[in-house]
This record gives C-alpha cells, structure tokens and sequence, in this order.
C-alpha cells in the first residue's frame, strides 16, 4: 500500500542495515587484531575523503543517468514505465555477477602491484635510523636478524600481468554465459515477473539490448576493477562521466525517445539506446585508460 514511498523505506533500510553490520565487523576484526584504536586519525580521514569525492562524483553521473531513463520511460506510458522496471532490474541483476568478477580483480590486482614494486623506505637519518617508516615498511623491509636494508621474505603471489590475463579471460566467459542465460531463459523470466501478457510484450521488444549489452557492461565493470586495483581512481571517474554524457543528450533527444514509440514497447526503445551507448562509451574510455602507453596498470604490470 506504500507504494513509491515503501520502496524508498525499503532500499534505505536495507542500505543502512547493511553498512550497520559491516561496520560490526570491521570494529570486531581491528579489536581482534589488536588495535586499540579503531576509530581513524583525522589524517587518514581526510586522504580518503580525496578519492570518495572522485567516486562520488563517478557515483552521482551513473545514478543520474539511470534516474532520468527511468523518468523518460514513465513518461512514456504506465505500461513502458513498468516494463522498463523489468528488464532494468534483470539487467543490473546480471551487472552484479560482472561487479563481483571486478572487486576480485581489484583485490587481487592491488595486493600483486604492492609486492611487485613495494614501497620505498624513507631515507636514513643519524644511526640509519628512519623515523619516518611505518611499522608495515620496518616490517617488510627488516626482516628479523636480515637489517634493516634487506628485503623480508613476501610470500609469491600471481604477477599483476597474470591477475590481468585471467581476468580478461574470466569476464570473457562471463559475457557467454550471460548472453546464453539471459537469451534461453527470457520467457521463463519475463513469466514469473510480468502478470499480464502486454507487459511480457513490452519487456520482450526491448529484450534485445539486455542481451546484447552484456559485452560492454562487463567489460565496464571489470574495467573498473583494474582501475580501481592500480589506485586511478580519477580513470574510474573520467570513464563514468564520459559515458554518462552522450547517455544523457540521447536520452533527452525527442528523436531517440520516439524510436519504437509505435511498438508494444511504447519508446523504450529510444531509453535502451542511451543505457547501451552509456555502458558502451563507459567501457571503451575505461580501456583506453587502462591500456594507454604508461598507464600504471601496464608501467606496473611489466615488472
């Protein structure tokens, strides 16, 4: 009976609900560690609130885009705006399996680039001591009875270029068993989330580009995950803003929301133009990013 109003209080509780539990975890894992102090230096606060503005910004073109596709299709009509719920909803449901592929990349990416090329000591002062190196460089750097100059043993770990190869390979596969879930299993889906056979009709006329954008959205996603695992996060940024552009102009483009206006799927055609072409420039200036010569994902991966 809530309607737009319970569906807000939903997604806010649970969000919530969420970052609740994770902030458990993480003050339970540090008092665990033996930190005594969990809660971060003003000094640490602030170098983070330097990237999240990035993101936030990256965060804020991607929702505004996807907010004003969804308004385009209500306006077209109640029943685009229901169908376009549909298959958005599938479409971000198959995004998260390219979101989870990216985050294990971008772990993995960033612990191989910090033991390929470790931090530096800070110089040596009076004694060859250096007080301004941090307990996890005295500790990397020093091993026990090594000195301090000696490298301590790290334990080998996969080489960034390899992290990079498989991951190619992985979102590959990816992109063919979406394409083949998503392709077999439309009427199976569309049957159990739409009640009436006009809203199955207009969700399968634009059933086409959920499939078929499955290529650039997972390249988009684990795009990121290099991005973010080589710390450039402003190439994350500049690949969301750049997407989000040209998503935006054919979103507001009469032309485009006309496309298909005569179909069952009364213009959502012209709305799942500007989401592909979103997804579409967002992954092809995030690889550019990514592979450009001196790129820190290619400079650090050689070594």
């Amino acid at each position: 009976h809530l309607k737009v109003a319970g569906l807000a209080a939903a997604t806010a509780i649970a969000h919530a609900a969420g970052v609740l539990v994770l902030t458990l975890a993480l003050r339970t894992r540090a008092l665990a560690s033996g930190h005594k102090k969990v809660r971060p230096s003003a000094a640490v606060v602030f170098s983070l609130a330097r990237s999240a503005s990035v993101l936030t910004a990256r965060t804020f073109c991607g929702l505004f885009l996807y907010a004003r596709a969804s308004a385009s299709a209500a306006a077209s009509s109640p029943l685009a705006g229901a169908a376009h719920a549909i298959t958005f909803q599938i479409w971000m449901s198959a995004s998260l399996l390219a979101d989870a592929l990216a985050i294990a990349c971008q772990a993995l990416l960033a612990s191989a680039l910090s033991t390929a090329a470790p931090p530096a000591l800070p110089p040596a002062g009076e004694g060859g001591r250096r007080p301004n190196a941090s307990r996890a460089q005295r500790e990397l750097y020093a091993g026990k009875g090594q000195g301090e100059g000696a490298l301590a043993q790290v334990p080998a770990g996969p080489s960034p270029r390899l992290v990079v190869v498989r991951t190619a390979r992985l979102s590959l596969a990816l992109c063919v068993l979406l394409c083949s879930l998503l392709s077999l299993g439309r009427d199976l889906m569309l049957r159990s989330l739409a009640p009436d056979e006009a809203l199955r009709a207009a969700a399968a006329s634009v059933w086409p580009f959920v499939v078929f954008s499955q290529p650039a959205t997972v390249a988009a996603f684990v795009v990121d995950g290099l991005l973010f695992g080589s710390r450039d996060f402003g190439g994350a940024a500049l690949a969301m803003v750049a997407g989000a552009v040209p998503g935006l102009l054919l979103l507001r483009a009469p032309v485009i929301l006309t496309v298909g206006a005569s179909s069952a799927g009364g213009g959502l055609t012209g709305v799942w133009v500007g989401l592909v072409a979103f997804m579409a420039v967002r992954a092809t200036v995030g690889l550019a990013r990514a592979l450009r010569p001196g790129s820190s994902v290619l400079a650090r991966s050689s070594t």
